[in-house]
């Protein structure tokens, strides 16, 4: 099997040139490796991947700790990590029975190494460490009015506030993998 140094972890029908695409269904002729994401270890060798990418795929998963700890496994120091969930707001979130859970923009702030606001305790117990960069997404009417950058700006404000009234369809988690 060709070696791949990036992972398009729960592709579906997204096949991506060049990426190892895994899948727990066979319904494609491009997926690569077929195994259940929900059982652990995964079969993937350790520090393997430069990238990995999960789209829509965790919010269908029991143990999101335990995916980001193969993802931290099986990812190499610096790799980059794409994640994308539906946020709390998003009707998608709730319209598909498959769905265990909806994020927040500050959901894997736990992790998040450059987070000033975290506590010794959760620090000490921390196993994994990531830089994380989240990003709203916002249909493009919301682009267009300025909604999506000012609440990018203002996250809180926008989560406590403003969800409700002005829906964002998803989140976007850009995170490097820090093994050091």
């Amino acid at each position: 099997m060709k070696k791949f140094t990036k992972l398009n972890l729960g592709c579906g029908n997204d096949i991506k040139k060049n990426y190892l695409n895994v899948d727990l269904f066979n319904n494609n002729l491009g997926i690569d490796l077929i195994f259940d994401l929900n059982k652990y270890p995964y079969p993937l060798k350790e520090n393997q991947f430069d990238e990995v990418l999960m789209l829509n795929i965790l919010e269908h998963l029991t143990n999101p700790v335990k995916v980001m700890e193969e993802i931290h496994r099986i990812s190499k120091d610096n790799a980059k990590i794409i994640i994308e969930v539906p946020h709390f707001s998003s009707y998608c979130a709730w319209a598909d029975m498959t769905h265990i859970r909806p994020y927040s923009y500050f959901a894997f702030d736990y992790y998040n190494i450059s987070n000033k606001k975290e506590s010794g305790s959760l620090e000490s117990k921390r196993k994994m460490k990531f830089i994380v960069k989240p990003y709203l997404s916002f249909n493009r009417v919301y682009r267009y009015l300025g909604v999506s950058y000012f609440f990018n700006k203002f996250p809180k404000l926008y989560e406590t506030f403003f969800a409700f009234i002005f829906p964002c369809g998803g989140i976007r988690f850009e995170l490097i993998n820090k093994k050091s």
